[in-house]
């Protein structure tokens, strides 16, 4: 199933754990990096981007997050989130590791509104 990515970041690396989950994910971010004002905006701008009933992978600032769902759910798209597991990497950085992918919270109780 495709997975529109409705994030700020590139899912190319995760491509193979996706399809294992059985998703098809987009691998370039929709969202852009835009100023603390403009984060709502930056949401509504990438929700009027996806098709109506699309399935689409979210992430980000609360405030950009929030107004792309709103906008996302009255078009009837599901809403994914991404199950990471964090290491700590050799430099003291966090390595994330995809470990699963489910429908959020938020939108399974919309469907069933």
């Amino acid at each position: 199933m495709k997975l529109y990515n409705g994030t700020g970041h590139s899912q190319k690396e995760y491509r193979k754990k996706f399809l294992e989950f059985g998703f098809e994910v987009e691998h370039e971010p929709r969202v852009q990096r835009v100023a603390a004002n403009q984060l709502e905006a930056e949401g509504r701008r990438v929700a009027a981007s996806i098709p109506a009933d699309a399935h689409v992978l979210v992430g980000g600032a609360q405030l950009l997050v929030e107004a792309m769902c709103l906008d996302l759910l009255g078009k009837g798209c599901r809403l994914y989130a991404a199950q990471t597991e964090r290491e700590t990497g050799p430099d003291g950085g966090f390595v994330f590791n995809l470990a699963g992918v489910s429908e959020t919270p938020l939108s399974k109780w919309w469907r069933k509104k």
